[in-house]
């Protein structure tokens, strides 16, 4: 019998920190090595992104656009996406 797959709704934490740009939080993260964990994002244009790898988890991002990124260094985890374009 075949296992039936369900996909969970992400953790996102009630408390979400807002104020610094999507631009501004990745190159942080970038430059600490560290990670990108519980942001609010709206209405935010990333162009691309430089660097190492980043994880990305429990961030939400509302009417943000996404252009000439390498998907290949990011890694989402629990993020939600209201209408981004990508």
């Amino acid at each position: 019998m075949a296992e039936k797959w369900k996909v969970a709704a992400p953790v996102v934490s009630a408390q979400l920190i807002e104020g610094e740009s999507l631009a501004e939080a990745i190159e942080r993260a970038l430059d600490e090595d560290g990670d990108l964990r519980g942001m609010h994002f709206t209405g935010e244009t990333l162009d691309a992104m430089e660097g190492g790898t980043l994880d990305i988890s429990g961030c939400v991002f509302e009417r943000c656009v996404f252009t000439e990124m390498d998907f290949k260094r990011l890694s989402f985890v629990d993020c939600v996406f209201d209408k981004c374009e990508w």
